[in-house]
């Protein structure tokens, strides 16, 4: 079984700013409700911050990149993969391809330690301050 999960991103555009299957918007502000797994293999341009507390998450290796954490306007977090020079600013817009990150559970001997465990991440192309 796989988990599809639902992030809250400030999107500014997403190919050229096509309307995305399966958003709903949330409030104001242009929060969008983006469901990663719709989109894997394509770029998105968003924003957020540098996590202040990176959580637990699945960690995979990009060539010639850093893993990182951003924090989303809702609370949640995914991981990003950073180029050379990091993170220029607190505040980021970033464009990213969808990754799709598969592995299994790390407790051994929890119920349901053996199924696959997906985690969707951000491998970024490029990074700039927030307006």
């Amino acid at each position: 079984m796989t988990h599809a999960w639902l992030l809250a991103v400030v999107l500014l555009a997403v190919d050229g700013g096509a309307a995305l299957p399966g958003k709903t918007l949330s409030g104001d502000g242009g929060v969008v409700r983006l469901d990663l797994s719709r989109h894997v293999d394509e770029v998105l341009e968003l924003q957020g911050s540098k996590a202040a507390i990176p959580w637990q998450h699945m960690v995979t290796t990009v060539e010639g990149k850093t893993a990182s954490y951003l924090d989303l306007e809702d609370g949640n977090q995914v991981v990003v993969y950073l180029p050379k020079g990091g993170w220029p600013a607190q505040r980021v817009v970033l464009r990213a391809r969808v990754m799709k990150v598969e592995g299994r559970s790390k407790r051994p001997g929890a119920a349901g330690a053996a199924r696959v465990v997906v985690e969707y991440q951000l491998d970024v192309l490029d990074i700039r301050s927030a307006p």
